[in-house]
């Protein structure tokens, strides 16, 4: 996963993949059958890891805008992690040939985009419920796409390196706009 999250799909090797998996072009193969294959794999592996780390807060029921709050600055805080400087692999995916030419690829990157989203709206229902937010009912998705954009935005601003100051500013403007 980590060979994949750094370098990408199209730039990672077999060799490189042998590598890091501590296995032999034959053993890679027989245990997943194709680089695209294993992969897919690492996509799913990734999605669980990111999901516990970043949404699991988001998705539990009674989430609000602490939660939102604790996500933005743990994402904008995410170079200080010693894999924070690699950003999002779904994000990173996103960007890559393989999501606009593989139908799989980029179904797993849609749905985890639309995970984060769901799960900010979750947190804004419980914060509107809760009247933290005076977000109406009906503006809620929207918000949650802002949020979602946001996310995206913190990640990938982090694998920049962009100083930590700027990502905590975006992150206070966007608690701010809610």
């Amino acid at each position: 996963m980590r060979c994949f999250w750094e370098l990408g799909f199209d730039s990672a090797s077999i060799a490189e993949l042998e590598t890091a998996a501590g296995i032999d072009r034959r053993q890679l193969s027989r245990d997943y059958g194709s680089k695209r294959e294993l992969f897919l794999q690492s996509l799913d592996d990734f999605i669980v890891f990111a999901g516990q780390l970043y949404l699991a807060r988001l998705e539990h029921e009674g989430a609000d805008l602490a939660d939102i709050s604790h996500t933005l600055h743990e994402l904008a805080q995410s170079g200080r992690q010693s894999l924070g400087h690699l950003g999002c692999l779904i994000c990173n995916t996103s960007l890559e040939p393989i999501a606009a030419q593989d139908d799989e690829v980029r179904a797993k990157v849609h749905a985890f985009f639309q995970r984060i989203e769901r799960a900010y709206g979750n947190a804004l229902r419980g914060a509107s419920q809760a009247q933290r937010v005076s977000i109406p009912r009906e503006q809620i998705a929207a918000a949650a796409r802002q949020l979602l954009g946001a996310h995206v935005a913190l990640l990938s601003l982090a694998r920049s390196r962009m100083p930590e100051s700027v990502l905590s500013d975006i992150a206070d403007r966007t608690l701010a706009s809610l």
